[in-house]
């Protein structure tokens, strides 16, 4: 690889590819640098060790699972728009296996957390529930089943594919979103 090609989104690139093929145990910087035909030292002028790394990766991790919920969003509305996004996210995670768990432990500086933010708003638009407490708990319960599914699916803990059970999840949860809307408890 010819060093005229290193750049951070070349080497955000390659870590990704790392974490998604091999884990994130594999990712090193002397795996980043053996790759681009560089010395270490030199990936410092790019990242901050590999701490920064993995922060870089996480944020971009997190704008591409952001872009994926967008894109599923477009021209689906009600429920069918939640169940989108839901099939999303999972389809997401299972395809960035590595990428998915760096995006669970390094999310926690300000560039995340407006990230985090903006999957919130998309999400508060897709269900219209018009409450922001509400909102921030059905954000949350969506987040929780949803990340519980994917890590079953990348783990293969069943040894089939889940999305079966997230439809039915989905749809429980859409229906305690209408009792709610209706002013019904149960």
């Amino acid at each position: 690889m010819a060093k005229a090609n290193v750049d951070k989104n070349r080497i955000i690139q390659i870590a990704v590819r790392i974490i998604n093929e091999s884990g994130t145990a594999s990712l090193t910087l002397k795996a980043i640098a053996d790759e681009l035909d560089i010395k270490i030292p030199s990936l410092y002028h790019y990242v901050d060790g590999l701490d920064g790394l993995l922060q870089e990766v996480s944020l971009h991790g997190l704008a591409l699972l952001h872009e994926r919920l967008v894109g599923a969003a477009i021209g689906v509305s009600g429920d069918q728009a939640v169940i989108s996004l839901c099939h999303a996210y999972l389809e997401f995670a299972s395809e960035n296996p590595g990428l998915y768990q760096v995006i669970n432990w390094k999310n926690s500086d300000e560039r995340s957390k407006a990230l985090i933010m903006k999957m919130k708003d998309l999400t508060d638009k897709v269900l219209a529930i018009g409450n922001e407490e509400a909102s921030t708990h059905l954000f949350r319960i969506l987040r929780c089943m949803l990340h519980g599914f994917s890590v079953l699916e990348i783990e293969d803990f069943f040894g089939y594919p889940v999305g079966d059970s997230v439809s039915l999840g989905v749809k429980i949860i859409l229906q305690g979103i209408h009792s709610m809307s209706e002013g019904v408890e149960k």
